[in-house]
């Protein structure tokens, strides 16, 4: 799927006519990013007894760099926005799955919500196929290990990621997020054929870097 991306102001502060304005737009996204992701962490913590600190500079640095890389990458646009809102969804996905080794239906459903920001209705048979797709995909490989790592909840979540990325960018997505999940456990000395482990951060990175695709 290929997404038609028109910031709302240019990329760079020299190349705009008001490059105060377009400083003060960027800086206001940051200050909101950091605010939201410390209330998210902040429920983190309390919901599953967490390193707080920990907690609250480990969202805030995340959700602030990638919001940086967006800026850069997209300006001040729809899709920056969408991709903020998509990596503090999945940053508490990632934390659950940590903590509790489950991810609730609900941030799924925030990830299909959050995909139709921007989004016109020409691009949404392609966001089915590929959520579509990648759901298949990973069933496919729940199904090849007696203990797989890939549960339900991944499955629903990845499926959802997909439907926001787009065909390519959620099999990238997929494909790095697998691919890292294989070759971390396996330096750590696990077998992830056949035995379990959290497997949403690893997807947490593999789609939050496809975004860019």
């Amino acid at each position: 799927m290929q997404n038609t991306i028109i910031p709302v102001l240019p990329r760079l502060p020299f190349l705009c006519a008001n490059p105060w304005l377009f400083t003060c737009q960027c800086l206001a996204v940051l200050a909101i990013t950091i605010i939201v992701a410390l209330i998210i962490a902040k429920y983190a913590t309390h919901r599953w007894h967490g390193d707080a600190e920990a907690v609250k500079c480990g969202f805030v640095g995340i959700s602030v760099a990638y919001a940086i890389l967006l800026l850069a990458c997209f300006g001040f646009a729809l899709h920056t926005i969408r991709g903020i809102l998509l990596c503090l969804i999945l940053l508490f996905a990632s934390y659950s799955d940590l903590k509790a080794r489950e991810v609730d239906n609900y941030l799924s459903v925030m990830i299909l919500l959050t995909a139709f920001i921007g989004c016109s209705m020409a691009q949404l048979p392609g966001m089915l196929t590929a959520g579509l797709f990648t759901a298949g995909m990973m069933l496919i490989v729940s199904l090849l290990g007696r203990e797989s790592c890939i549960g339900g909840a991944d499955i629903k979540l990845g499926g959802a990621c997909a439907f926001a990325l787009g065909i390519t960018g959620g099999i990238t997505g997929l494909i790095t997020g697998l691919v890292l999940a294989i070759v971390v456990n396996s330096c750590r000395g696990k077998n992830t054929r056949n035995q379990s482990f959290p497997m949403v951060p690893y997807l947490t990175a593999g789609f939050l870097a496809a975004y860019f695709i």
